[in-house]
């Protein structure tokens, strides 16, 4: 194990090390250690939360809910107290219907975001660990969790827009699939979830052999992994991440759906398999692609009130999306210019220079994300969880640099063109 060095903003040299250790408890524990900041950020990801919530769908969110409820030692003042005398925060429960609140809630995993002062970090570890292993779960409290569920499933309008992902998502991945799932559950799967079946769900779910606990800090990580193998055992096993297979569909799937609404949704995606080698250049493809069709449908001819062309993946398979949101009277036009826009020949004229513009454009966002020690938690947990490789999230803002275009011309050639089992949702 090498430290890497880097300088920082004042050109003096930064020891930042990286270090993976998979605990006895099973749990999954990843640090980044630097200086310049005296906080501790921490990041624990629940794996397969659709698989260990079963039938009990939104159950999980219902845990994370009453993660503040109280235990055997600290009622819930207690616990808001222990919080606000150290300037910590806690956060396990993200708000759906706020505006991009929810930029990562997933029911495939669950997450808890933990931050303090670094010189609180001993305290921190055993608090956040406490409230995972021992909340007490009583009739009152059941209930409150239970009816705040149910106010955050009805909160989620069926709109157009949810409606198109929702179904686009169905036909694409198959019914089932974690994002095809609320994470909020349903009024069904509410109505499922008792208190004796909400106790046997918190048992199985906060077990550290699911946890991927990723923390950055000043905070050497041999002193990290001794402090949770003194909270938890020694008799855990890692549990992998489950794998998803995209349906095997040879045929093209189109569904229209009347809302009766006077906006309309397009979506229009396919399976894509991109060789590991061709990745860099295929984001960087997507994204100068999603900026011209923007430019040309909206800014110019007044087509979309929002679009893009976006890359998804589950660690497992990866699909292009093209979503826009337009009027009902122009869904014909609308749709023809998307497809216009799966074309190699729409990038013979890309340029040098507007590669370069969208890759520092694309570090410069994830830099941003990338600031916090949370926000540099969060990626570590996030790609170890989907590529197994926690070190993507260091090596990130270094893709893309040795791009031409004629590595984009090249894989807009091999994986552009819309295959005959594409998937077509039009909502209106």
């Amino acid at each position: 194990f090498t430290p890497e060095v880097v300088a920082d903003g004042n050109d003096e040299a930064m020891s930042i090390s990286t270090e993976k250790t998979v605990l006895p408890s099973g749990a999954t524990l990843v640090s980044r250690t630097s200086g310049g900041s005296e906080m501790f950020g921490m990041h624990i990801l629940v794996k397969d939360r659709y698989l260990l919530e079963g039938e009990l769908r939104g159950g999980a969110e219902m845990l994370h809910d009453l993660l503040k409820s109280g235990t055997s030692k600290y009622s819930k003042e207690e616990i808001k107290a222990e919080l606000d005398a150290r300037g910590a925060t806690l956060k396990a429960v993200d708000m759906g219907f706020i505006p991009y609140d929810d930029y990562y809630n997933s029911a495939d995993y669950g997450y808890i975001r933990f931050e303090c002062l670094a010189e609180d970090a001993d305290w921190g570890m055993e608090f956040i660990a406490h409230l995972m292993d021992s909340t007490e779960i009583d009739e009152d409290g059941f209930a409150k969790a239970h009816k705040d569920a149910g106010n955050r499933v009805a909160m989620k309008k069926s709109t157009a827009l949810h409606t198109a992902d929702q179904t686009y998502k169905e036909l694409l991945l198959g019914e089932g699939h974690p994002f095809t799932l609320a994470v909020s559950g349903t009024a069904e799967s509410l109505e499922k979830i008792d208190l004796a079946g909400l106790k046997d769900l918190q048992e199985r779910y906060f077990d550290p052999a699911n946890y991927i606990i990723t923390i950055s800090s000043p905070l050497p990580h041999a002193g990290l992994v001794e402090k949770f193998n003194s909270i938890w055992g020694t008799n855990g096993t890692s549990v992998k991440r489950a794998v998803n297979v995209l349906p095997a569909r040879t045929e093209k799937q189109e569904q229209v759906i009347d809302l009766g609404k006077e906006q309309a949704q397009i979506r229009l995606a396919f399976p894509v398999v991109v060789a590991p080698e061709d990745k860099a250049a295929f984001d960087v493809m997507t994204s100068i692609l999603s900026y011209r069709m923007m430019f040309d449908l909206r800014e110019t001819r007044g087509l979309a009130y929002r679009l893009s062309i976006r890359v998804g993946t589950d660690g497992n398979a990866d699909w292009l999306t093209a979503a826009m949101g337009t009027g009902v009277e122009q869904v014909d036009e609308a749709l023809e210019g998307i497809r216009s826009y799966f074309d190699a020949s729409r990038l013979d004229d890309v340029t040098q220079k507007e590669i370069d513009k969208t890759v520092n454009a694309s570090k410069g966002r994830y830099m941003m994300r990338n600031l916090t020690r949370l926000g540099q938690a969060y990626y570590m947990g996030y790609h170890e969880y989907y590529d197994d490789d926690y070190q993507i999230a260091l090596q990130r803002s270094e893709k893309g640099e040795q791009i031409t275009p004629a590595d984009v011309q090249r894989v807009a050639e091999q994986y552009l063109a819309i295959p005959e089992n594409y998937t077509l949702v039009i909502v209106k």
